[in-house]
């Protein structure tokens, strides 16, 4: 099992209160996302941040501070011990 820790924009700290540091059973993001389903609040945030097995296009995710999307995307590996960071892009006018 591998530990992972996240660090959340505010916009979904309500849906995982608490939480800094997850134990990931698996070897990729995806897995991650399903760990964190079974332990949210919701039972949703993978919806939030996934959408047609692809990363929304307003959120930017950087694993250890690599782009996600530039080392594989959902299906990058994951280590123990890795961080993932979750941005929300912001817009406006």
């Amino acid at each position: 099992m591998k530990s992972i820790k996240l660090n959340f924009p505010s916009a979904l700290q309500k849906f995982m209160p608490g939480i800094v540091e997850v134990d990931v059973e698996g070897d990729t993001l995806m897995d991650l996302f399903s760990t964190l389903d079974d332990c949210s609040l919701s039972n949703d945030i993978s919806e939030r941040i996934i959408d047609d097995g692809e990363l929304r296009p307003f959120l930017r995710m950087f694993l250890d501070e690599r782009d996600v999307k530039q080392c594989g995307g959902l299906s990058a590996p994951i280590k123990d011990g890795d961080e993932l960071t979750i941005l929300m892009s912001n817009a406006g006018g």
